[in-house]
């Protein structure tokens, strides 16, 4: 008979496979030996551990979006605005320059 296999976890801060009893729990976080002491002093300064993003949903980036088309449309409409009278001043240098393509 084979030996069952040892059940592995990853480390909450390097991602490194190890076995399940080798991991210090803190938390709802795995620590290996290698990375326990670092992350020990993390919490004693009260840095922030990294843990899961939240992602928008749907409807959230759709506003966001919405939104960033309207912000960036009346920024066109305002560059626009400031270039219009080269564009109509009959002049080719001018009207290539407020195209941007001189």
């Amino acid at each position: 008979m084979e030996p069952a296999p040892v059940p592995v976890q990853y480390c909450s801060e390097c991602g490194q496979p190890w076995p399940r009893e080798e991991l210090a729990r803190f938390g709802d976080r795995l620590i290996c030996s290698n990375c326990k002491i670092a992350y020990a002093q993390k919490l004693r300064e009260g840095v922030a551990s990294s843990g899961a993003l939240t992602y928008a949903g749907f409807w959230i980036r759709f506003v966001a979006s919405i939104i960033d088309y309207v912000i960036l449309f009346v920024a066109g409409v305002v560059v626009q605005l400031l270039f219009a009278p080269m564009t109509r001043s009959g002049r080719m240098d001018l009207m290539l320059m407020a195209l941007g393509a001189e």
